[in-house]
């Protein structure tokens, strides 16, 4: 794959709904807008407990619901000559995190793309380490190299977040809302792919 057409696409609140699913045991008068990016943060201290006995259950990952549109999100990337690639960090807290995110992908993504999703995917938490031009990424600050160094090939471009206008700490000027929406990025992603020659 030739790294200016390479779109990396993180899978946590990206693709799959991580935030809706980590606090479904709350109720639903409780629950509130993400507003933190760790679901726990969102809520008071007595509900942190069983916030995260729900994300590092065995078999969390692959039961988490698909985002809208990522279908269509993804086709696009391709239509538009881009190559888009699963990256997404591990919780090694959770024994089956890493088999469930692939489950996941065989489940919501195959059928659609076929297997080469599961064979090019990046399961690490280090995505500087990854030559692209851009990473589709939920986190407001992604790390784009080892301690605090700048290595990473790709732009990085926050996605989601739709009930804030402007995300705290986020360190990036590109936005992708939600998937309906990856025709405003398009011309973003040409742009930086033309200055990569």
């Amino acid at each position: 794959m030739i790294e200016r057409d390479i779109i990396l696409v993180d899978m946590d609140d990206t693709l799959a709904g991580f935030y809706n699913g980590s606090t479904a045991s709350i109720s639903p008068p409780d629950r509130v807008s993400r507003t933190e990016f760790y679901s726990e943060h969102n809520y008071p201290p007595e509900l942190h407990g069983s916030i995260e006995s729900t994300y590092l259950a065995p078999g969390f990952h692959r039961s988490l619901e698909p985002l809208p549109d990522i279908h269509h999100g993804w086709h696009t990337l391709i239509e538009n000559g881009f190559k888009p690639r699963i990256a997404s960090a591990p919780n090694l807290n959770n024994p089956t995190c890493i088999e469930d995110k692939i489950g996941w992908v065989e489940d919501n993504m195959v059928s659609a793309f076929g297997h080469s999703v599961i064979d090019e995917m990046i399961i690490d938490k280090e995505k500087w380490k990854y030559p692209a031009l851009a990473l589709i990424d939920d986190r407001p600050t992604v790390a784009k190299g080892p301690n605090g160094n700048h290595v990473a090939t790709w732009e990085h471009v926050l996605y989601g977040w739709e009930n804030l206008p402007v995300v705290p700490l986020a360190d990036t000027a590109f936005r992708l809302i939600r998937w309906s929406d990856i025709d405003s990025i398009i011309p973003t992603l040409n742009s930086l792919r033309n200055t990569k020659g």
